[in-house]
C-alpha cells in the first residue's frame, strides 16, 4: 500500500492521486488536519499487542505500507486560537504526535524524508558549495557596520527571508515580503537589529527552476528579466502578463553537481532555484523539498505528476 502524507489544500497531491487512480494503485492519504479536526484518530499502545493506529476510521497496518510520499505537513493553530500561548502549546503537542508517526514510517521506501524538510538556507549553501556549485556571496548579521562593510558601491545586493515569505493579513489587506534590492544608504539606523540575510545580487540572464526526482532533472527557464515586476523575484508574479516559461536543459556538469548536492542533503526529490548569470555562470540559490512542481510540469509537458505516481507504485510493488 502507498501512504501519502500531506495537507488537505495541496493541489499537487490531488494531481498525483489522479494518476494513482488511473493505474488502480492501492493508496491511503493522511492530511495533517486529520489528527485533530473532527476525524477519528487514535494511537493505542499497551504491554501485549502491536501499536495500533487509526486515522479516519481506518486502521493502519504498518506491515502493509511499502511506499510513502512525504508531500507536505503542518498546521497553524493561530487560525483558530487568538491566544499565542495556547497556539504554541497545541503546536508542540501536534509536533510530538507527528514525530512519533514519522518514526514508525522511517524505514519504508519514500519520496522525500520528513526530517529534512527543515533544511535551512545557510546549510544548503554550504552543501551546494561542497558539491562544486557556485553560490552568491552571503552575509547574515545583526550589526549595521558588518552589513555596511559587506556592501560595496559597485555591486547590487538583495535581502530575503532565511526561511519563508511572511504572510500577514490585517483587515482586508494582505502583506507579503519578496526578495528585494537594498541600498547601502538605507540600512536600519540602529547599530543592532534582528539578524538579516544579505546576498550579492547576481546579474541574471534567466532564472531556472529544476525539479529533481529519482536522480533525474526536469528544468524550466523563466524569462523574468523582461518584466520590471519580476526582475528581482519572479514570484512577484505579473498575472496580467506572465513570464515566458520553456523547457531547459542544464549542462551535464551542472546536473551532476545538483545530484551530488541532493545526495549530500539526503533528498531524492525537490525544486531547486538557479540563476544563469549574464556571464553564463550557473548559481545555486536554494532547494525546496516540498516545492510546487506543477509550474514546471505543465508548461514543459514533463508530466511529473505521473512520474511521481509511477515511482510510488514501483516502491509498493518491490516491497510486496
Amino acid at each position: 500500500m502507498i501512504l501519502i502524507i500531506t495537507n488537505n489544500e495541496d493541489a499537487s497531491t490531488n494531481d498525483v492521486i489522479d494518476w494513482l487512480d488511473f493505474y488502480d494503485a492501492d493508496f491511503f492519504r493522511i492530511n495533517a488536519s486529520d489528527i485533530f479536526n473532527y476525524k477519528n484518530f487514535c494511537i493505542y499502545i499497551d504491554n501485549y499487542d502491536d501499536t495500533k493506529i487509526i486515522i479516519n476510521n481506518r486502521e493502519i497496518n504498518l506491515k502493509e505500507i511499502n511506499s510513502i510520499w512525504y508531500r507536505r505537513w503542518g498546521y497553524s493553530f493561530n487560525k483558530e486560537y487568538n491566544d499565542i500561548q495556547i497556539s504554541s502549546s497545541l503546536q508542540t503537542e501536534f509536533k510530538d504526535i507527528s514525530n512519533y508517526l514519522f518514526r514508525l514510517f522511517k524505514n519504508i521506501p519514500s519520496i522525500n524524508v520528513i526530517e529534512d524538510f527543515q533544511l535551512d538556507k545557510l546549510t544548503q549553501l554550504e552543501y551546494a558549495k561542497k558539491a562544486g556549485l557556485l553560490i552568491p556571496d552571503t552575509l547574515v548579521s545583526n550589526k549595521r557596520s558588518n552589513c555596511y562593510d559587506f556592501i560595496d558601491s559597485e555591486s547590487s545586493y538583495i535581502t530575503k527571508p532565511l526561511k519563508a515569505k511572511i504572510y500577514l493579513q490585517k483587515g482586508n489587506d494582505t502583506y507579503l515580503n519578496y526578495t528585494s534590492q537594498i541600498d547601502k544608504n538605507k540600512l536600519p539606523i540602529e547599530d543592532y537589529f534582528f539578524p538579516c540575510l544579505i546576498q550579492k545580487e547576481i546579474t541574471k540572464d534567466i532564472e531556472i527552476r529544476t525539479f529533481i526526482l529519482d536522480k533525474k532533472c526536469y528544468s524550466m527557464a523563466i524569462f523574468s528579466q523582461s518584466d520590471n515586476q519580476t526582475k528581482v523575484d519572479f514570484r512577484n508574479y505579473n498575472l496580467e502578463k506572465p513570464n515566458r516559461h520553456v523547457p531547459y536543459k542544464l549542462p551535464d556538469e551542472i546536473e551532476e553537481k545538483l545530484l551530488l548536492f541532493m545526495e549530500y542533503v539526503n533528498l531524492n526529490c525537490g525544486s531547486i532555484d538557479i540563476i544563469l548569470s549574464k556571464d553564463s555562470e550557473y548559481y545555486f540559490l536554494e532547494v525546496n523539498p516540498v516545492g510546487q512542481f506543477g509550474m514546471v510540469s505543465i508548461p514543459c509537458n514533463y508530466c511529473i505528476e505521473e512520474k511521481i505516481a509511477l515511482k510510488l507504485i514501483e516502491f509498493d510493488k518491490n516491497g510486496k
